[in-house]
């Protein structure tokens, strides 16, 4: 199975990956990085459905 995992921060996901190997081994994951959701937060102090 396919996972796709968004992250906020690029190091997040170290940790993340090993978690699913540890847990998951079968998964397959594919990771994107959003580093504009961090932005968003800290300007708005939320997030936004857009």
């Amino acid at each position: 199975m396919r996972i796709a995992l968004i992250h906020a921060l690029k190091h997040s996901i170290g940790p993340i990956e090993s978690s699913f190997a540890r847990l998951w081994p079968d998964a397959t994951l594919m990771n994107l990085v959003d580093d504009s959701l961090s932005t968003d937060l800290a300007r708005d102090g939320r997030l936004t459905d857009a």
